[in-house]
């Protein structure tokens, strides 16, 4: 719905510019409010404060000039705390319920996991490392760049059998090493 659209159910006999219309006008345009906040913000907890935060900044702004459009002041008003509430959950992204919280914590790797998981990281890079060239830059490509055997066959004017011996070489390769590392 656009700011300032007719909406069906507003007393119209009611001074645009009276601030004590304004709460008349707040009521008769609740349910249209809910409904344009229901679109731009998907907490239902939101949309409520959201429409409460509407009605003060309404208020607030009826105090200090006068309301001749308020069906587009309450609009425009509840647009800018949409943007407000949505800047508000970008910076503050864990406002979740403590035991969601809790739990996403809990699931997390502790330093130890990794430490683990930094040094095998580095064991893989040394083991690529050491593959010859041609079958680095293949695997390379596969695994790093998410190109398919058959892209990586065109780009270094290759057969789609060589590219898949050369992964399946560097793949040995690192599961022969992760036996070793295992056994450690």
């Amino acid at each position: 719905m656009k700011p300032g659209a007719d909406i069906e159910g507003i007393d119209r006999d009611v001074a645009a510019g009276e601030p004590r219309h304004l709460e008349v006008w707040l009521q008769q345009l609740r349910p249209a409010l809910m409904a344009f906040l229901r679109r731009k913000l998907h907490d239902p907890a939101d949309v409520h404060d959201a429409l409460q935060e509407t009605s003060l900044r309404v208020w607030s702004y009826a105090a200090q000039s006068e309301v001749r459009a308020p069906v587009s002041v309450c609009f425009h008003i509840a647009g800018r705390v949409a943007i407000d509430f949505a800047r508000a959950k970008k910076r503050a992204p864990y406002t979740e319920q403590p035991d969601a919280l809790e739990q996403r914590v809990a699931t997390e790797p502790g330093p130890e996991r990794s430490a683990s998981a930094a040094q095998t990281l580095e064991l893989v890079k040394e083991v690529i490392g050491r593959l010859p060239p041609g079958c680095r830059h293949v695997f390379l490509l596969s695994r790093s760049n998410g190109l398919s055997n058959l892209e990586i066959a065109k780009r270094c004017g290759v057969s789609i059998k060589l590219v898949e011996k050369q992964i399946s070489r560097a793949l040995r390769e690192l599961r022969e090493h992760a036996r070793v590392w295992e056994g450690e």
